[in-house]
């Protein structure tokens, strides 16, 4: 699904573990050898992002899969299976992740600008420089979850868990 241009699409349902909706490896020259070699984007362009806008994912299992860099705004994981899960730097702005399940998953510096959490369960996750700027957290559980540099500017935590979590 690399590079896709997928809008509005519904996953709903689906089973996806391991699926990759993020930006390609870089192909690089290794002089020395003289060979090809795939490593890991660090960036990524507009070309080469998943546009997953309006996506609707509730229900869908996609334990392991990776949405690094991608475009998910407006997007739903309703009761979503997401465990383990990296969406590292994605656009999560506006979605919804009712009762989904996301322990142990990274969404380090993810946009999660408005944003609601309603009951999800986000135990051990790690969002690290992320930005929660406006989002609504009920019933949520963080607990050891990091927090550490995340802007919570008005965002509302209504009997969310943070138990053991780090926040600086």
């Amino acid at each position: 699904f690399t590079g896709a241009m997928l809008t509005d699409v519904s996953f709903a349902g689906a089973k996806l573990q391991e699926a990759k909706f993020e930006c390609p490896a870089k192909l690089l020259l290794d002089e020395s050898s003289r060979l090809r070699r795939r490593v890991n984007a660090d960036s990524c362009d507009d070309k080469h992002v998943t546009d997953l806008r309006g996506a609707d994912f509730s229900g869908a299992v996609l334990h392991g899969a990776s949405f690094n860099y991608a475009k998910l705004s407006g997007a739903r994981f309703s009761r979503a299976q997401m465990q383990g899960i990296s969406a590292d730097n994605a656009d999560l702005t506006g979605a919804t992740f009712g009762y989904a399940h996301m322990e142990c998953a990274s969404f380090v510096s993810a946009k999660l600008i408005g944003a609601l959490l309603l009951k999800a369960q986000m135990q051990g996750a790690d969002l690290t420089n992320a930005s929660l700027v406006n989002a609504t957290l009920v019933w949520t559980q963080l607990q050891g979850a990091n927090l550490e540099g995340a802007e919570l500017t008005n965002a509302i935590l209504h009997l969310t868990n943070l138990y053991r979590a780090f926040v600086k």
